[in-house]
């Protein structure tokens, strides 16, 4: 009896490296393997081997210790990873790397990058959450419009030991906070923030970004304040729109504006420049009718202020 030689190929694909009849390959290349069939006869099959190289991922930065219910913020160089951490009964993080300590313990943030090749490489950093001997206490906060042009914020606090400062936060819908000011820790005191009233909003919401000398970090609790309408002369209509936003601004100066649409989270949508000129202005938005249904924000910024309403699209 007469047998038959067998040939064959066969195709993968890998990242970094790959094991075929326990030979490791860590590049693309064509090996061949020959092995006696059932007939005595030698086969011989090809394999077509293509190697992707695993993405380079540069050590994790920043501080390796984070009191329970403090924050502190992780970095790698790579952008588009992901975040995750290894025991969330110790800590959590978020997507832009901001580790809150839970519970006493040690665990692993890690960061993992996937290329265009979904090739994937890790990085880990050991995180120790520690129970802050003398945490700080904020007493009050509150906030009160003074006139119609200022907002004094004031908190009190005790047990600033390992207290640097205080940064100071605003909001007109209570998601999206931007850096107003800051203060000093001055040690168990009283403080004030007056803030100028440069936006066009009947509630304000502010809060604190309490920073430690250590560079963690915690958020106080969200106070607001109801401001008397000053805008008259800011009106946007209709609200709720489908396509066109009309504006009327009536304007004390000539001048050059930029107008904005903006996302309810803080994408911008469309940007201008207009030209104002004194009295009243009509001013359009337009080609906004394939815009998703939400909350949106029109901003008019001028030389000397900051008008910002929400509209609705249906």
């Amino acid at each position: 009896t007469i047998g038959n030689a067998n040939t064959g190929d066969t195709t993968a694909f890998a990242c970094g490296s790959f094991t075929w009849y326990g030979t490791e390959y860590t590049e693309s290349a064509e090996p061949t393997y020959t092995f006696t069939n059932a007939s005595g006869c030698d086969s011989v099959v090809t394999l077509h081997l293509t190697i992707n190289p695993l993405p380079t991922l540069s050590d994790i930065q920043g501080q390796s210790f984070v009191y329970v219910d403090s924050t502190i913020t992780l970095t790698n160089a790579q952008a588009d990873g992901v975040w995750s951490i290894e025991d969330n009964s110790i800590a959590s993080i978020n997507s832009n790397g901001d580790v809150t300590g839970i519970s006493a313990g040690v665990t692993n943030a890690v960061y993992t990058y996937t290329n265009n090749n979904s090739c994937s490489s890790s990085k880990q950093f050991e995180i120790t959450v520690q129970i802050d001997p003398l945490p700080l206490a904020l007493l009050q906060l509150n906030a009160k419009a003074i006139d119609n042009k200022h907002i004094n914020v004031q908190w009190e606090t005790n047990n600033e030991l390992n207290v640097n400062r205080y940064e100071i936060e605003r909001s007109i819908d209570s998601k999206n906070f931007f850096y107003r000011g800051v203060q000093s820790a001055k040690g168990n005191s009283l403080y004030n923030f007056l803030d100028n009233l440069d936006i066009a909003s009947s509630t304000i919401y502010y809060r604190l970004k309490m920073m430690n000398n250590d560079g963690s970090f915690t958020y106080s609790n969200i106070v607001s304040v109801k401001v008397a309408s000053n805008n008259n002369n800011y009106t946007i209509y209709p609200n709720p729109f489908s396509n066109i936003i009309n504006i009327d601004y009536t304007s004390l100066t000539n001048e050059t504006a930029i107008l904005k649409l903006i996302s309810d989270d803080g994408k911008l949508i469309n940007s201008q420049k207009v030209s104002l000129r004194i009295g009243e202005n009509h001013l359009k938005i337009i080609n906004n009718d394939k815009l998703t249904k939400g909350i949106y924000i029109v901003e008019l910024t001028t030389n000397s202020k900051r008008l910002l309403k929400r509209v609705l699209k249906n």
